[in-house]
């Protein structure tokens, strides 16, 4: 019977915990525990072809990738390949191999964008290494690919291709493509920062898009018709790349006839390989800048502008060295192609600086080439402008300007050094071109400065230089051409002229010459008239006792006394005594307004400009005087060289000629204006107390009741300053004075604050009062009492209410400027309120309840175990 006394309690006390388990179990039921959730176990070795939906699942959940929102890593490799199809997917191969052999792309990105595709090791054969199909804004990032058709393919646009590894190594007998590292028909694609090599033909990148950005890449190609980095679009820029291309007919960059406005600059571009190109590009307003080449091999070029007709394209500032026969540093038959500051070196027979065959101009670069019958600069053109070069030509039979079929060129201020036998500096077959500010060295090995093949016509040189010669120049039946200014020095035959030429030849040196040969039917004319004179000859004996156009009039003019008999009819009747200089009277202002007009009468010649010089040509006269006198200009004094006097000595004479500008005396200052009285009046401040104004800006402040200011006619704002404890009734306003005073009053009045008190204890409808010592007393039958009080300290106390005790009964509050914080009285009963039985719910209920049911199940046990025992 005991026994069963002890399986009931058992019961009862199980039926217990059962209960408490699930009362706390309950409890706690809005509580979750997080699951992860792993797609798949990962494995070391796997094969298949994974897909990531667009839903962000997986097709596969034995692949070895383990996903955390949009992050999807990489476990182990993988034999075949992913597709991603969900848009921002950040796929990381964590340095694993994904690889397929067949015709499908390891890593596709398909139709979703902003994907990023990272630190992945892909190898393909027949297809892309990775493949971006209709996704765009994505990111391929510090991957490696290994293949044999194509590393990278992009076909939408924003997408980066940062950082990659490209290597087509792999080989196939039946592959007949062109493997290619990158190739992108997307516009605004930028490829950054890779590595490419490819040791067969190939092309590194290929971009038939437009406004991309092909950058810091590191490309290394090799094989026949190979192309490191091949545009056929526009508006792209191809910077700061490094670039070796090593074949036959390779090129470093190549852009096509409809690529235009591509902007290629900063590469360092290295080409090996016979007949190939570092850079070229169609005339299609490219910009080929500040790169530096490096070409070898015969029949090369380091720039090539083809024409497309389509417009100039801009070579400036390029570093090129091009080593090998018959090779050309920079190459255009371009429409306008403009070369420009680069420098430029060549080496190897029959090899060209620069060849420039149709328009465009030739400016300001270095050019050096060396070899036997070398161009430094060779030109077809037409129309256009040659200056500022710097030619050395360093080899037998070469030439420095070659300017065959040229017509209309201005070639100017060029340098040409030559060092060489049997060169030709300057070499000229063409019509209406003027030579201009050259300096020519021919280097004297049976060289010449100057040599005009046959019909070269209606030509101009001009203060030209032709040094150290055999020849100074030659003359092959040309004529209408015009010599003047020029110097040849240092010539074994200064000139040698052939067949029927006639021309003009004045102000020239002829100097330090053995002899000059002229053909007997030649004639040419060798003097400008009197006074202008002819031509200076280190050979004329002549004396200068006479001037005027007969040389009979006692005194010196700088021309000799007896003409120069050259040959027959060739005779120069005005011989300078000394080198022609160029001398120039050259006047020059300062005082007067930009772009005004002045004038200076010169030897009675009026010259004018609206510049700050005005320049006077003199001849070469010895000792001359010349009278000069500067216009007057209105509301301008001439304080300096109004007019003068200067002597000619042979050298160029400077006169400062200075304006001031006629200043008009000011007008006198206006009468100060009439002003009348305004007056500020306070009304409602105790006697004494600061107060202020501020009128039209100015501030005064008193402590009397009237403010006074003194005001002109007009309107003016005005504010009252504050005063502590008051408030104006109008603190701004306007102030109007017409003719007469005005006074305005401004009343102020005590500003009270709300002071608020409050009750807590008390029921609602009973009356309940407070008290201040300043005799007022306030009641109200609700939980507050307010009242305005102005600035001050206050005493209060609080009525006793019915059997309520209260704290505090009295006490002291202060105003200053703000409503100070409420004053709370608590008001309690005496009698002792037994505390409110807790609501179903909280945690003691519970422990009642707890109580109730182990007391009755203990009665139950003893109620049981007493009947047991009775029975």
């Amino acid at each position: 019977m005991f026994k069963n006394n002890i399986i009931v309690i058992l019961v009862v006390f199980l039926v217990i915990a059962s209960s408490l388990t699930l009362l706390f179990t309950s409890g706690n039921s809005q509580a979750k525990n997080f699951q992860s959730e792993p797609l798949m176990t990962p494995s070391v070795s796997w094969s298949g072809n994974l897909i990531i939906y667009a839903d962000g699942t997986v097709n596969l959940l034995s692949a070895p990738i383990v996903k955390s929102g949009d992050y999807y890593n990489l476990t182990g490799d993988i034999n075949g390949s992913i597709s991603i199809q969900r848009q921002g997917a950040i796929f990381n191969g964590q340095g694993f191999n994904v690889t397929n052999y067949q015709s499908t792309s390891p890593v596709q990105l398909s139709e979703a964008d902003y994907i990023t595709v990272e630190n992945t090791n892909v190898t393909t054969m027949w297809a892309s290494g990775i493949d971006l199909y209709q996704s765009s804004h994505d990111t391929i990032f510090n991957n490696t690919v290994t293949g044999m058709s194509a590393g990278i393919f992009v076909y939408a646009p924003y997408d980066g291709i940062y950082n990659n590894t490209v290597n087509m190594v792999l080989t196939d007998p039946y592959f007949s493509g062109i493997p290619t590292g990158i190739v992108t028909h997307s516009s605004y694609t930028t490829i950054t920062g890779n590595s490419i090599y490819i040791p067969s033909s190939s092309d590194g990148v290929v971009s038939d898009a437009q406004h991309g950005l092909i950058s810091s890449n590191i490309i290394n190609i090799s094989g026949e018709n190979s192309r490191a980095i091949f545009l056929s679009n526009g508006y792209n820029i191809v910077e700061n790349n490094s670039i070796i291309a090593t074949g036959i007919s390779s090129y470093g960059a190549y852009f096509s006839p409809t690529s235009q406005f591509n902007t290629v600059q900063h590469n360092l571009v290295n080409v090996n390989g016979n007949r190939s190109y570092a850079i070229s590009s169609a005339d299609g307003f490219n910009n080929i800048s500040f790169n530096t080449i490096s070409v070898n091999g015969y029949w090369s070029y380091g720039i090539g502008i083809a024409s497309s007709g389509t417009g100039s394209s801009y070579v400036f500032s390029n570093d090129l060295s091009v080593s090998g026969s018959n090779s050309i540093g920079v190459y255009s038959n371009s429409y306008n192609a403009s070369i420009r500051s680069n420098t430029i070196t060549v080496s190897g027979n029959s090899t060209y600086g620069i060849g420039s065959y149709a328009l465009g101009n030739i400016m300001d670069n270095t050019v050096t080439v060396s070899g036997t019958r070398v161009y430094g600069l060779y030109s077809s053109q037409n129309d256009r402008q040659i200056s500022g070069n710097i030619v050395t030509v360093n080899g037998n039979s070469s030439f420095g300007l070659y300017l065959e079929g040229s017509n209309y060129l201005t070639v100017k201020e060029n340098s040409v050094t030559m060092n060489g036998n049997h060169v030709n500096a300057t070499w000229l077959a063409g019509t209406y071109t003027t030579l201009v500010g050259n300096t020519i060295n021919a280097g004297k090995n049976n060289g010449t400065a100057l040599y005009m093949q046959r019909f070269s016509d209606n030509n101009n040189f001009f203060n030209n230089s032709f040094l150290n010669s055999s020849v100074g120049f030659q003359n092959i039946i040309s004529k209408g051409n015009t010599f003047t200014g020029n110097s040849l020095v240092n010539d074994t035959l200064v000139f040698r002229i052939t067949g029927q030429s006639s021309n003009l030849y004045y102000h020239n040196n002829f100097i330090n010459y053995s002899s000059y040969s002229i053909a007997p039917n030649s004639v040419s004319i060798w003097d400008n008239g009197y006074p202008s004179g002819g031509n200076y000859w280190s050979g004329y004996g002549g004396i200068d006792f006479y001037s005027g156009p007969g040389q009979n009039i006692t005194g010196p003019d700088g021309i000799g006394d007896t003409q120069f008999n050259l040959t027959g009819s060739n005779v120069d009747y005005y011989p300078l005594m000394k080198p022609w200089t160029h001398p120039k009277a050259i006047f020059t202002e300062t005082g007067l307004e930009p772009g005004t007009t002045w004038s200076v009468t010169f030897s009675g010649t009026v010259l004018s400009s609206t510049g700050d010089t005005v320049s006077y040509e003199i001849m070469n006269a010895t000792n001359a005087s010349y009278d000069y006198a500067v216009s007057d200009i209105s509301g301008y004094t001439i304080s300096l060289n109004a007019s003068g006097t200067v002597i000619f000595n042979g050298s160029t004479i400077t006169v400062e000629v200075t304006f001031a500008k006629v200043i008009p005396p000011p007008p006198p200052p206006p009468p100060p204006p009439e002003t009348y009285s305004v007056k500020f009046i306070e009304n409602g401040l105790p006697d004494g107390t600061t107060w202020s104004i501020t009128l039209n800006g100015t501030t005064k402040t008193f402590t009397t009741s009237t403010i006074p200011y003194d005001m002109a006619n007009g309107s003016y704002s005005y504010s009252t300053g504050i005063v502590q404890g008051y408030s104006p009734a109008a603190g701004t306003g306007t102030v109007t004075v017409d003719g007469t005073g005005v006074t305005v009053n401004i009343q102020f009045s005590v500003v009270t604050y709300s002071v608020i008190f409050t009750n807590v204890g008390l029921p609602s409808g009973m009356k309940w009062y407070v008290n201040l010592s300043s005799g007022q007393s306030f009641s109200s039958t609700t939980s507050s009492i307010s009242m305005d009080l102005a600035n001050g300290t206050y005493s209060y106390s609080v009525d006793k209410v019915g059997n309520y005790n209260l704290t505090p009964e009295s006490g002291n509050l202060t105003v200053a400027g703000a409503s100070p914080s409420p004053v709370t009285i608590t008001f309690s009963e005496n009698t002792t309120v037994p505390p409110p039985l807790e609501q179903p719910g909280g945690l003691s209920f519970w422990i009642y309840i707890i109580i109730g049911i182990v007391a009755g199940a203990a009665a139950v046990g003893i109620t049981l175990s007493i009947y047991y025992r009775r029975k």
